[in-house]
């Protein structure tokens, strides 16, 4: 079989005269036609050369587009200045006003959007910046769900064949995939709820600036390691923290607040989780073959929750001492030590007093914790 370029940033990736594998067309075409494509509509993708595009855009995006940015806040009876600004909250690209560049699945989300906005269930500024999170949330979501499906469909030497498994797998996930993020964010709408309720009956500040124990950790020299290996070893590598530090984190009743590649920040109710949590993920890496040591810094305080991350002096001060921390070690601010009861005490040990005066925090007390029976 001819195999076809998969330059995406071009005009596309299938020319007419490579288009040579007929069970893989009639493949393309069937699952297009199921979407409403017209036969010409695929015949002049492929005289194009942007069959691959074309595909692409109406699996994900099913429908024409047929409306312009005037027609939709027309049809939503908002203005056109503030679908633009929903339109760029989502991270998506600004489209001229008689551009004809909306579907209807477009049309009825803005509309949707303009609705809650006319009820009153929440303010111009609220959606704007509802429609930030979601967008930057969605787009991480995206690139992840991807990955090596769309890796081999843009090599190179990817074939007719690529393309048809690609939309055909796509296609048939897409639905399940729609499913299990409502299912997981509903699930996480439920426990954001509660966990704010608890704080509020629990004393632990307000709701709005709860007490946490919050802790970084990150990979000692990833900047020499990542020069070291290969991007799939390093893939790999971050893959790896990522998934040991989430289990560690959940399996303690903590959450992993964000990744950040070599860094994990996490927070949790109970500081005796938090310790755990620290010393857990360094003992595991203590004798990893690739990765050299992990460092921990862990403090409790108020923080303000904001937009699914944490804010606060008290996230500044675990950032700050997980950089003075050393490999293998968590080092965690005195007041954690304090904040154990006698029975949870038991389980720890804590190092000699040492202060320290950080720029912009002043005098802080640190004691290097680890596990009372590590000798």
């Amino acid at each position: 079989m001819k195999t076809f370029t998969g330059d995406c940033s071009r005009n596309g990736a299938l020319s007419k005269e490579l288009v040579t594998d007929d069970t893989a067309l009639e493949r393309i075409r069937r699952i297009l036609r199921e979407k409403g494509c017209s036969d010409a509509e695929i015949n002049a993708a492929l005289d194009q050369d942007t069959l691959d595009l074309f595909a692409i855009e109406r699996i994900f995006l099913p429908g024409q587009r047929r409306f312009t940015l005037a027609q939709v806040a027309l049809d939503a009876g908002v203005s056109i200045d503030l679908v633009r600004k929903v339109w760029r909250a989502l991270g998506f690209v600004d489209v001229a006003d008689d551009e004809v560049a909306f579907t209807d699945m477009d049309r009825v989300a803005l509309d949707l959007l303009a609705s809650i906005v006319g009820l009153e269930f929440a303010t111009v500024e609220q959606v704007l910046h509802g429609a930030r999170v979601i967008g930057s949330s969605m787009a991480r979501i995206a690139e992840a769900t991807l990955g090596e499906d769309l890796d081999r469909l843009a090599h190179e030497t990817s074939t007719l064949d690529d393309l048809a498994e690609f939309i055909a797998t796509s296609e048939a996930g897409l639905s399940a995939q729609a499913q299990l993020m409502e299912f997981a964010w509903r699930h996480h709408i439920q426990e954001a709820t509660r966990r704010r309720l608890v704080h509020r009956d629990e004393g632990e500040g307000s709701h709005m600036r709860p007490v946490l124990t919050v802790g970084f950790a990150d990979i000692v020299e990833f900047t020499a390691l990542s020069l070291e290996l290969s991007a799939a070893e390093l893939t790999d590598v971050v893959q790896r923290f990522e998934e040991v530090s989430i289990d560690v984190v959940t399996d303690e009743g903590g959450r992993a607040i964000k990744m950040m590649g070599d860094e994990v920040l996490f927070a949790v109710d109970s500081t005796r989780s938090a310790l755990r949590i620290g010393l857990r993920l360094a003992d595991l890496y203590r004798y990893d073959e690739i990765v050299s040591n992990l460092r921990v810094g862990i403090a409790r305080g108020h923080v303000l929750p904001t937009d699914g991350d944490l804010f606060g002096p008290t996230v500044n001060l675990a950032s700050r001492l997980v950089a003075l921390g050393r490999p293998g070690k968590v080092l965690v601010a005195s007041d954690v030590a304090e904040a154990l009861d006698r029975n949870d005490g038991q389980e720890f040990a804590f190092g000699p007093i040492v202060r320290r005066n950080l720029k912009g925090v002043g005098e802080v007390v640190t004691r290097e914790c680890r596990w009372s029976d590590d000798s």
